[in-house]
């Protein structure tokens, strides 16, 4: 079954990075090799977020990549995802103060990210 999903998650991680350009391809494999084996857990957005256990999330060591606006949810918890990942433009470009000023580590569209006046890792 966890190969199953790993499987799923992989697909989905090359389906969604599929349309972007080769540097945000090239920082995700490097972070991939690093964490090789370690849990991930991607949180995309929707209603069902509202149905997730944050403290107990934050609490569990897993690593969490948060997609597009993740952060609408940070006053609502303490909970805060390891990395952020977006490659929707209209997203970056709503988000860029947040974008620009976080801690925590991104992962966005290099082309709209620098358009945008974003420096990203």
């Amino acid at each position: 079954m966890l190969k199953k999903y790993l499987n799923i998650t992989q697909k989905l991680l090359k389906y969604y990075l599929s349309s972007d350009r080769a540097t945000l391809k090239s920082r995700v494999k490097v972070l991939s090799k690093q964490r090789r084996g370690d849990k991930i857990i991607i949180l995309c957005n929707g209603p069902s977020l509202n149905k997730v256990d944050f403290e107990q999330l934050a609490q569990s060591g897993v690593d969490t990549i948060g997609l597009n606006k993740i952060n609408l949810l940070f006053d609502r918890t303490t909970f805060r995802p390891t990395y952020i990942l977006s490659i929707n433009r209209l997203v970056i470009e709503q988000n860029r103060d947040f974008f620009k000023e976080t801690k925590i580590p991104v992962f966005l569209e290099r082309a709209s990210a620098h358009e945008l006046g974003i420096v990203t890792g």
